[in-house]
């Protein structure tokens, strides 16, 4: 939660209650409660926040599905712990702030707050308010799902490697067992990590990324923020670089949403050609070492492109769980027999 006092956020906090009973409220107002009567002591301000942030700590310990951060957060800074503590037990943080008309009236704010703030206090505080632009906008899986989708594609490589003749000479230019395949990819783990769709990478301040803050701030996504959407992998790429899983985005809602250049952007390519918005929605599985995951991208336009251009030499084998494309060499793709329908929320990180 993000606002100044009397904003609602207290409101808003527990209507996320009555949806979620379980969810975990954290709140350094809290600290201040006496017998039900609330106590403010600027001396104690520290003292309260600790406490709060202990609060956040146990919930993560117990694996509470929902934890509600319930202060005024008026500059990023205050954010960062829970930031943090949500990013290394694999949370996804979702940003509320209250959108009444009113939430920046000093002398309304003052009115209403239940805690005796002070319009001038109130007003130096909106005045301070940062706003928290997200490194990325994503479709993020749970960790439930992470797993299901980690164990698909593993099992689909098991599936070629044994299978399609040749594949991993065909991808790696050397024939190797599943295990080494596997340790190649660095795939022998899941990851740390959840998996996610990006809709729009922003990068910092400095980052000269199109349309930052105007992606940020628009309707559409302010309004998807924190919505679960339903995405579908219909297959997956596997190259010398990546695995990646391919997502389609079915409904008009997400591709509203989806703000990422459908062209080739490091030189790779021959050719700069465009694509549907859509074409490189994908879950990046894996790299191979030295790789960042923003390259399966460049690899999906590539087999796009060979896609539509029935690329000369391509052999295909049916197993199983699909069908596998050999296209020019290292680049394969397999189409799943069955899509895969996958719950996400949308969030930024």
């Amino acid at each position: 939660m993000r606002g100044v006092s009397g904003s609602g956020k207290s409101t808003i906090a527990r209507a996320i209650q009555k949806v979620y009973p379980s969810a975990v409220l954290c709140s350094a107002d809290n600290y201040f409660m006496r017998e039900g009567e609330y106590h403010f002591s600027a001396d104690d301000l520290e003292s309260a926040h600790k406490y709060c942030q202990r609060l956040a700590e146990e919930a993560v310990r117990k694996d509470s599905n929902v934890i509600i951060i319930d202060n005024t957060n008026v500059k990023r800074w205050e954010m960062k712990f829970y930031m943090d503590l949500a990013r290394q037990h694999l949370y996804r943080t979702v940003i509320v702030e209250p959108k009444l008309d009113w939430r920046n009236n000093p002398s309304l704010l003052a009115s209403r707050n239940t805690h005796d703030v002070d319009e001038n206090t109130i007003r130096k505080k909106i005045k301070a308010f940062e706003d928290y632009v997200p490194f990325y906008y994503a479709w993020f899986l749970n960790r439930t799902d992470s797993t299901m989708v980690y164990n698909k594609c593993c099992n689909t490589l098991r599936d070629c490697i044994k299978n399609v003749p040749g594949f991993c000479s065909f991808v790696l230019d050397k024939d190797c067992s599943v295990k080494k395949f596997f340790e190649y990819f660095r795939l022998s783990e899941m990851p740390h990590s959840l998996y996610h769709c990006t809709a729009k990478f922003l990068g910092g301040p400095k980052s000269g990324t199109v349309r930052r803050l105007e992606y940020h701030q628009s309707t559409e996504v302010q309004e998807a923020c924190g919505k679960s959407f339903k995405i579908t992998m219909t297959g997956m790429i596997v190259t010398s670089a990546v695995v990646a899983a391919r997502i389609k985005l079915s409904s008009e809602e997400l591709l509203m949403i989806y703000d990422k250049p459908e062209e080739n952007t490091d030189g790779r390519l021959k050719d700069k050609l465009c694509y549907p918005k859509g074409s490189t929605a994908h879950l990046t599985i894996a790299t191979a070492e030295g790789v960042l995951p923003k390259h399966s991208n460049t690899e999906i336009l590539a087999i796009a492109d060979m896609e539509r251009n029935n690329a000369d030499g391509k052999v295909s084998h049916r197993l199983k769980s699909g069908v596998v494309n050999r296209w020019d060499k290292y680049y394969c793709s397999v189409n799943f027999e069955t899509p895969v329908e996958i719950n996400t929320l949308f969030s930024g990180f």
